[in-house]
Order: C-alpha cells, then structure tokens, then sequence
C-alpha cells in the first residue's frame, strides 16, 4: 500500500536492541501493514454465464460514475460488495443483473464483540437492484477490426434501483440502535456509447442520480 523499499529499518526504534545507527540495520520492520487486501470474491463458471460473488471492483463505461481504480499507479477506486450474474444471450452482448450491499448499518464488530461479526438491525439497510445491459467487443476483438480497416461500436445501459427505509444515527459504540426515518429512493441510470476507428475514438457518457430521501 504505497511502501516504499527499506523505509522501516530497526533503527531508532522502541526496543534497546535495534541499530543505534540506521547505517548498521540488517531487517526491515514494518511499522504498519504493507499489504492491504481490499477485495476478495470468487466466480462460478456455468453453461450459461458467470456467478461472481464477494468484494469486487465496481466500474461502467469511462468511468464518470463507477470507477474500479484498476490502472498500475491508481490509489482509489469504486469496491462493493455484490452478487452478480453475467450472461451472454447473444455473441457481444452481455446481461448482467446484481445486487449490491451499500450498507449494512453498525455490527456487534464496533461493540468489541468476540466471534464472527452480526448485522445489529436489518431496519437500516440500503440495498441496489442493479442491471447492465452492453454491447462491449473484448480487446482482441477491438484490435483485430481496427487492424483490418474497421470500427468498434459499443455501449450500454446500466441501472441501479437502491432503497433504505430507516438510517442509524446512535453513536456506533451505544447499546441498542437508533434510526430516522429516512424513506430513500434512488434510481441511477447511466448510459455509455463508444465508436472508434484507428485514427480516432469518440466516447460518451451520461448518467443522472434521481429520486427521494425523507
């Protein structure tokens, strides 16, 4: 997570033992973690598509709404935690409906308790029903009609349907919950066109987030 080489020598540190000087460290001793897992998920090929599942890179399109932070020097990037399913009716046209779990309210994690962590309520959930439908070619095929004097045409619609009845507003360290009554709605489309030839690309993108909150 952004470590630089050779910058926690056991130098200077707290135990008597370590280096007096840091020309004379022999170990590295990382002062906070190095590596930081922040996604996990898993996938199930079947016959007609795959499963995904787990906390995965979120992205759509150019990336104006949904960015998944994959580039060599990103630090940030869109994660969820989804269920999703990706198919493929027809050849380049992909259907992909998800669920995603934006939030889940305090856990007993806050309250310092032992063992696997509890959702303390389902009352202050948010929830999306999310759909995307694309037309998209995959980079072998976008190179192999450019290289021949063609173009690529590809774009989508996706579209997230998210919900929350009831948000928390107790300090998470307090014995039992409280909410508001907060009565959200929120419908998100974003739609995405990309045409490109050798010579050029032209790619645009439009989304809008809508809706009410109590």
């Amino acid at each position: 997570d952004n470590f630089i080489w050779g910058s926690t020598p056991d130098y200077a540190r707290s135990q008597a033992d370590w280096n007096l000087f840091d020309v004379f460290s022999e170990t590295q001793v990382p002062t906070q973690d190095s590596i930081r897992v922040r996604r996990v998920y898993g996938e199930v090929s079947t016959p007609v598509g795959i499963f995904r599942f787990g906390r995965m890179g979120s992205h759509w399109g150019l990336g104006m709404l949904r960015n998944d932070g994959n580039c060599l020097d990103c630090d940030f990037g869109d994660t969820v935690d989804r269920f999703q399913f990706v198919t493929e009716p027809f050849s380049g046209w992909f259907v992909a409906p998800m669920i995603d779990f934006n939030q889940e309210g305090p856990s007993s994690f806050e309250n310092d308790s032992l063992g696997q962590p509890w959702d303390r309520s389902q009352y202050d959930d948010a929830h999306s029903l999310v759909l995307a439908i694309a037309r998209r070619d995959t980079e072998q095929q976008a190179k192999a009609k450019l290289d021949n004097g063609g173009f690529v045409l590809n774009g989508g619609v996706h579209f997230s349907y998210r919900t929350q009845q009831n948000a928390p507003t107790a300090l998470l360290g307090a014995a039992a919950p409280e909410w508001v009554n907060r009565k959200a709605q929120l419908y998100v489309p974003d739609v995405w066109v990309k045409f490109e030839r050798k010579q050029f690309r032209l790619e645009l993108e439009a989304a809008a987030v809508l809706g009410s909150i109590g």
